[in-house]
């Protein structure tokens, strides 16, 4: 049986697929960010295709949860650092900004790996209804 929160957290990543993939979009090249070369996005149409955005997915959680293994580490370090020289001429170079720094992104990418693994559940789930259709 499903807790509410799970139930919360399956609805919320439905409704950020159907946002994201409701429509054909125009989205600027991920490569350059001052490129004004369109891409096309087409949402999936069949079992094949939900499975390819499900695998998709699952790579994208396998790299945000690195990333943030990568920081939870660098987090580690610095607890048992005494000190990091402190730059005046750069803004949040203390050892307690980096701490901070590196656990919000612990944070953060852990909640976009949660985030692509749900998404992943629900393109198979697509892909199993198109498959019984």
């Amino acid at each position: 049986m499903r807790t509410n929160s799970a139930r919360a957290r399956i609805v919320k990543a439905i409704l950020m697929a159907v946002f994201l993939f409701a429509s054909t979009a125009e989205v600027y090249a991920a490569g350059d960010p001052g490129s004004q070369e369109a891409l096309k996005v087409r949402i999936p149409q069949t079992a094949e295709e939900h499975l390819a955005m499900a695998q998709s997915y699952r790579l994208k959680a396998v790299a945000y949860e690195r990333e943030a293994e990568t920081h939870r580490l660098m987090c580690e370090e610095y607890k048992f650092k005494s000190s990091i020289p402190k730059n005046p001429r750069v803004a949040g170079s203390s050892l307690m900004e980096a701490q901070k720094h590196c656990e919000r992104y612990v944070s953060d990418a852990t909640d976009l790996a949660e985030n692509a693994r749900e998404l992943a559940e629900y393109h198979i789930a697509q892909a199993k209804a198109l498959d019984v259709q």
